[in-house]
């Protein structure tokens, strides 16, 4: 069995890994659901079992919901975590029946599935990575990423800027020098960074950003925006196990292709 290097971009909402294959050209990797990216959540069950990904999302709707992307299972001896990325660098802590879990333990987690899957896909050991980050992460927020993917079992190569990661590709791809503007809304936040370009060297000249406005806060603006409407209509709450953040997620998307969506509830 070989050893890969491989890159991974650790996100608030969504996680991906790829890997520079044997022609030289960089490929996706695709998880066990036949995935590109992999929901950036966990579910650590009432046996401390751990699920990463989709099952744990799909699990965290029949939950209560805490706050700040935190929900607890009956008697609270179970959990779903997510948004782990906004709290990296912070005291954060998530407590499951006794038992507590800080935002890097969890990231870990997220980093021991997806090099699990790489291996699985290239029957090869996966032992190094490089990993994208926000530009403006902290020193803290960095040295904290680095400990998530030594508890996966990973060894940092380098931490690169995700502004950066995107200057490379458009550069790689264009061969245009000159000053760009990089926006990136992502799942946790929005983001824009002027990079200088000449060749393969991209030189950050500033970057700033709104740290709590992403996909996730629209999704639970629909969210909030259902849940009243149907206070309203039918004079009573909305169950989450009927309507959840996961589904104002999915009628988001449907808002891709379409100017609006309508919402059924089964009663």
């Amino acid at each position: 069995m070989g050893k890969l290097l491989i890159g991974i971009d650790l996100g608030t909402t969504y996680s991906c890994a790829s890997v520079l294959n044997e022609t030289g050209a960089l490929e996706i990797i695709k998880n066990t659901d036949n995935a590109a990216t992999i929901p950036s959540v966990v579910l650590i069950d009432e046996n401390e079992k751990v699920v990463v990904g989709s099952g744990a999302k799909t699990r965290s709707k029949s939950y209560t919901a805490q706050k700040e992307g935190f929900y607890k299972g009956p008697k609270g001896k179970s959990g779903v975590i997510a948004e782990t990325k906004r709290y990296i660098g912070t005291d954060k802590i998530y407590e499951i029946d006794g038992t507590e879990y800080t935002p890097q333990s969890i990231s870990g987690m997220i980093l021991k599935k997806i090099k699990k899957d790489v291996e699985s896909a290239f029957n090869k050991k996966v032992e190094s990575v490089v990993i994208t980050v926000p530009a403006n992460f902290s020193h803290l927020q960095r040295v904290e990423t680095q400990t998530a993917a030594k508890m996966a079992g990973l060894k940092v190569q380098k931490l690169v800027n995700e502004p950066t990661a995107a200057a490379l590709a458009y550069a790689i791809d264009n061969k245009i020098d000159g000053l760009y503007a990089i926006y990136d809304f992502g799942g946790g936040t929005f983001d824009c960074t002027i990079v200088k370009i000449e060749g393969l060297d991209v030189e950050i000249l500033g970057s700033d950003g709104v740290k709590k406005l992403g996909g996730t806060d629209l999704d639970q603006c629909l969210f909030d925006l259902v849940k009243k409407q149907y206070k309203e209509q039918m004079g009573k709450n909305l169950l989450r196990k009927k309507y959840s953040e996961v589904d104002a997620e999915q009628n988001k998307i449907e808002l891709t292709n379409s100017d609006y969506f309508e919402v059924y509830i089964d009663d």
